[in-house]
């Protein structure tokens, strides 16, 4: 998977989630709210074998 898909996946499936429980990220805890979300999603889809641990490691979080 590249990044863009992971983004996409994201953005389809937790970030509705994410604004539904805390808000808008642009409001403080929907920033970090998005900021865990990313990284535990990337989390599991390295563990999963979806994305190598270099992408893992590399990819920037887009919600900093």
């Amino acid at each position: 998977m590249n990044k863009t898909t992971v983004l996409a996946n994201f953005r389809r499936d937790v970030y509705p989630v994410v604004v539904q429980v805390y808000g808008t990220p642009f409001k403080p805890q929907g920033r970090v709210a998005m900021r865990l979300e990313w990284g535990m999603y990337t989390d599991s889809l390295c563990r999963d074998g979806s994305i190598t641990m270099k992408q893992y490691e590399t990819w920037v979080n887009p919600f900093l």
